[in-house]
């Protein structure tokens, strides 16, 4: 190792680079030995870099982690079922590390990470951490990263696993009941089945033996798979066989719970919002706590029901609530806008049955889940 030399009044570092190159660096150092304490740090980075463990400066690509989310989005990302991380990598991420260059990520991944620590959940935590895993393995297959992937320096956090709450037999009656008719029995079937929203409007007359009183969940949306890849053959419970038997007569298509021309309904059907003013008419909430989800602002207040009149609330700072929110299991929040709605529920009594889906593992309710509401309310 060589030593520091003194030059013209100022401490100079010498190092060999990752390529066996002499280098010269000035440093800030007063004394002899505070200049051997920073030539440490560059002899720590070559080594890492002769390993293998950091990209060579001259293999580092001209990218920032900005142009590396929109190189990923644009090949890869945008082919998800769900887009729901992008718009929660540009709102925790962009911001502070767009501008970054791809080597400099790694210094300021996990302060950004613990900055949110108790302002997102855990799980939402670890969805970030997994996006940036993501981008830097689309990078190393293509060849524009060498090097550990950088979000292994942030741990995952444990996610508290919580019982599901599934909707009791009287409340499912109730909400059929204040159900418009025609979505009657595709909510009937939701609850009864357990299925996510596309997989519910992508049912086929062609999937239901009725002889059998079996169903098949074979598609989701405009997929010809499920979300998770598989098929699933589902018994139809003695309560929902004359949804189905009146929902085949009905259709005038091959499509089991149409539109009213016969075509399935669109990806983005807001299902969400029609079962949120079914459980207010039904009165099982009582009503909705609306809170502000502005920075700075947490501004709440409580309606009787999820619907808002106009886009703004005279007593939120910052003037604008979105005009529609959305539902994540029983907690009716909108985690990807501005603001979140909570349903204030009905005292429910300790005894009694509930209705459980029959699907042997029910979709699992994560921050981008839009739908569950129906299986687990």
């Amino acid at each position: 190792m060589a030593e520091p030399y003194q030059k013209n009044g100022r401490w100079y570092v010498r190092y060999k680079d990752a390529r066996g190159a002499w280098r010269d660096k000035a440093t800030s150092a007063r004394t002899k030995t505070e200049a051997r304490r920073l030539q440490l740090e560059p002899e720590r980075k070559t080594e890492r870099q002769r390993l293998g463990l950091e990209p060579l400066p001259s293999d580092a690509p001209a990218m920032t982690f900005g142009a590396a989310m929109d190189l990923w989005w644009s090949e890869h990302g945008r082919r998800l079922r769900s887009h729901t991380i992008r718009r929660c990598m540009e709102k925790h991420l962009r911001a502070e590390l767009g501008a970054l260059p791809l080597s400099n990520v790694g210094e300021r991944l996990e302060s950004v990470h613990d900055a949110r620590v108790g302002a997102l959940a855990p799980e939402s935590l670890n969805h970030l951490r997994a996006a940036v895993h993501r981008v830097f393995a689309f990078l190393t297959r293509r060849g524009a990263w060498k090097g550990a992937n950088l979000a292994f320096a942030v741990p995952r956090l444990k996610v508290p696993k919580r019982l599901p709450q599934y909707p009791r037999p009287e409340e499912v009656r109730l909400v059929l009941a204040a159900l418009d008719a025609r979505w009657r029995g595709l909510f009937a079937t939701a609850f009864n089945l357990g299925l996510r929203r596309g997989e519910v409007i992508a049912l086929r007359k062609s999937d239901v033996d009725l002889g059998a009183r079996t169903i098949r969940i074979a598609r989701s949306r405009d997929s010809d798979t499920t979300k998770g890849g598989h098929e699933d053959l589902l018994p139809i419970p003695n309560e929902l066989l004359s949804w189905i038997e009146r929902a085949m007569a009905r259709s005038s298509s091959d499509v089991l719970f149409p539109r009213d021309d016969g075509q399935q309904h669109a990806p983005d059907v807001q299902l969400q919002d029609v079962l949120r003013r079914a459980l207010a008419r039904a009165g099982v909430v009582n009503g909705y706590t609306h809170k502000c989800r502005r920075k700075g602002c947490g501004h709440s207040e409580h309606h009787p029901t999820p619907s808002r009149a106009g886009a703004r609330s005279a007593g939120c700072a910052s003037g604008r609530w979105p005009s529609r929110s959305r539902s994540a299991s029983t907690i009716f929040a909108t985690r990807r806008r501005r603001c979140s709605s909570k349903p204030v529920s009905r005292s429910r009594p300790s005894s009694g049955s509930s209705v459980t889906p029959t699907r042997r593992s029910p979709p699992r309710s994560t921050v981008t889940s839009t739908w569950r509401t129906c299986a687990r309310v």
